[in-house]
């Protein structure tokens, strides 16, 4: 498990599951068990966590803080599909771990530079970072979309500003 609130639990599902095949989660929390459910593992099933896309300096993208034109932004999501080396599940990686698929960025609908895609410093989470396209609309809130293997991630708006 790597994330947990009282409406939301954030879990890695084991490297070792392949797409097309299911499984059976449960989950027991003070001894009381959930009913067991099955999930379909799928090769892509991009996420944008809410809240986590930052500037390179760790800082959040926010209203005050906003991400400029031609700034590289740090997007952090999950289910990327295959990376270019396996890491075992619940664990870190060793160096730089890219991923096999490069996704596509949106910032404001307009296709974003993508210069990495890969593992973060976190069990099961990636990081893409994507320079903000010139042409985007500046002094407003703009939906990030990320998008591989044919699958679409959910929106998460970011405020911009112009370049400095």
């Amino acid at each position: 498990m790597f994330y947990a609130s009282p409406v939301q639990l954030g879990i890695q599902i084991p490297a070792e599951l392949t797409a097309g095949s299911t499984a059976s989660v449960q989950v027991i929390v003070d001894g009381q068990s959930s009913a067991a459910s099955t999930i379909n593992v799928s090769a892509f099933s991009p996420g944008i966590f809410a809240g986590a896309i930052t500037h390179a300096d760790g800082t959040a993208v926010t209203a005050s803080n906003a991400a400029a034109v031609g700034e590289t932004v740090t997007i952090y999501a999950t289910g990327l599909g295959q990376t270019s080396t396996a890491v075992p599940t619940g664990e870190l990686p060793s160096g730089t771990v890219t991923t096999v698929t490069t996704p596509t960025v949106t910032i404001g609908g307009i296709p974003a530079q993508v210069p990495f895609s890969g593992l973060s410093g976190f069990v099961g989470v990636n990081q893409i970072n994507a320079v903000v396209p010139s042409g985007v609309q500046i002094g407003t809130t703009v939906p990030v979309v990320v998008s591989s293997g044919g699958q679409q991630s959910n929106t998460v708006n970011i405020a911009t500003k112009s370049g400095s």
